[in-house]
């Protein structure tokens, strides 16, 4: 009852709420969650240090409360487990689930290839190379295949010119900034 009496009236100590507030240390972690110091320093894994306190790391109990607390998982409700892995970040699994968490990251990849939802890289830069082929022939030839339809002056001749090297160079610069260096896989200068 005095526990609650304390609680009721709202007083915490320095010590409390350097912890609470500020953050806790690993050993302060490991008594307030019930567990060792090297459990504690292996499920914190990946949160960073929100300070320090004489000499020693301290982590925000908001942050890693999380990762410190036991979940119950039915591990007969399939859609459950599957929730609560989703929620974990890999660098929390335990060791030996690392290997198999890479290992099914790539499986993933591989259905989504072969479903064609997903390409690589330099798939993708041919398509784009392609793609860049397909409309600049024409635009080159535009200038010719207008000249022969129709009179054209000069100026207009020169005014059309700047126009398409204009597009072709927009072109250019959008592809570059797409892919940077790897435009070049599929594409050469010749192609702009």
């Amino acid at each position: 009852m005095a526990a609650n009496k304390h609680i009721d009236s709202k007083v915490m100590d320095d010590e409390t709420k350097g912890l609470l507030f500020e953050g806790a240390s690993i050993s302060q972690l490991g008594k307030l969650f019930g567990m060792d110091n090297r459990t504690v320093q292996s499920k914190i894994t990946g949160i960073e240090p929100c300070g320090r306190r004489a000499g020693h790391p301290i982590y925000a109990v908001k942050e890693a409360a999380p990762f410190l607390v036991e979940t119950q998982l039915d591990v007969d409700d399939i859609e459950q487990v599957i929730t609560y892995v989703r929620k974990l970040n890999h660098t929390n699994l335990p060791k030996m689930l690392t290997k198999e968490f890479w290992a099914a990251m790539t499986a993933k990849q591989k259905f989504e290839e072969n479903a064609g939802d997903l390409w690589r890289t330099d798939q993708v830069s041919e398509v784009f190379a392609d793609l860049v082929k397909a409309i600049r022939i024409p635009l080159v030839l535009a200038n010719d295949s207008i000249a022969n339809e129709m009179e054209v002056t000069e100026p207009q001749q020169k005014a059309l010119t700047h126009i398409i090297d204009g597009l072709l160079e927009e072109l250019s610069d959008a592809v570059t900034k797409q892919f940077g260096s790897r435009a070049a896989t599929g594409l050469g200068q010749d192609d702009f």
